[in-house]
């Protein structure tokens, strides 16, 4: 079990939980939360929040993941308290332990702007992993002459599932399915890209593996390829509204 204990700019800090405080956090793992002095937020299952004359902290559980924000006040004492306490718990669970990680999960980059008082989530490792296995001219820098603009909205808004649908996919509809899949993981920190991303997976079910969707899909990682960088950011005084990301828009500029 791994433990971050690290602000960020909305003072968070990432931590590593027993497997019994999942997303829903099981009965056991409430049970132990409540004993210890948290509460449950009101309408949010995965949120818990303690207050004490020491300080306060707020505790998001997403799986076997842990993330405490820290105050002032107590720093990252009640982050660790709990920790501490949830592992004699449990027997004493082994918990590793490491302020202000750069990495969630090992493909989720984050990166912190102590200045701006932000903290952006990016997925680089991730989009080139995919444009490695899926498009490996992506990495040399070469010309790749895959549609864009208004061509690429017009195929994009165009794509349709294959009828009537095969029993068993071919070897070149697995391949487009896999290229998808991909892309798929990589569009909730891409909100630009989050309506084409959207067109693509309503056919893949039974992926049409001709040339359009070959091309539009390639577009697209080669799209989030130039953009890896680009994530969703927390915290600031907010964005300039020429770099506010639009959800459904964008497609000249791709």
């Amino acid at each position: 079990m791994a433990l971050s204990s690290a602000s960020s700019s909305a003072r968070l800090a990432g931590a590593r939980s027993p497997p019994a405080s999942s997303g829903r956090s099981p009965s056991r793992a409430r049970s132990s939360l409540l004993a210890f002095g948290w509460h449950r937020a009101e309408g949010v299952p995965c949120l818990w929040i303690f207050t004490s004359p020491a300080g306060d902290a707020l505790l998001v559980t997403i799986v076997d993941d842990m993330f405490f924000s820290k105050s002032a006040l107590s720093d990252g004492a009640i982050a660790m308290r709990t920790c501490t306490l949830l592992s004699e718990k449990y027997n004493n669970m082994r918990m590793e332990r490491e302020r202000e990680p750069t990495s969630f999960k090992g493909f989720f980059s984050i990166c912190r702007d102590r200045a701006g008082r932000q903290l952006r989530l990016t997925l680089p490792n991730k989009i080139t992993e995919a444009a490695r296995e899926h498009l490996p001219a992506l990495l040399d820098g070469g010309k790749l002459y895959l549609p864009s603009g208004q061509k690429f909205q017009q195929m994009a808004d165009s794509l349709q599932l294959v009828t009537p649908r095969p029993l068993k996919l071919s070897h070149p509809q697995a391949q487009i399915q896999c290229l998808i899949g991909s892309l798929k993981f990589i569009k909730g920190l891409h909100p630009r890209l989050y309506l084409v991303i959207h067109r693509v997976s309503c056919v893949m079910a039974s992926p049409d593996p001709e040339a359009m969707l070959v091309a539009q899909a390639q577009a697209t990682l080669a799209a989030a390829y130039a953009e890896r960088d680009v994530g969703i950011t927390y915290g600031g005084a907010g964005l300039s509204a020429s770099a506010t990301p639009r959800l459904g828009g964008g497609f000249a500029a791709l």
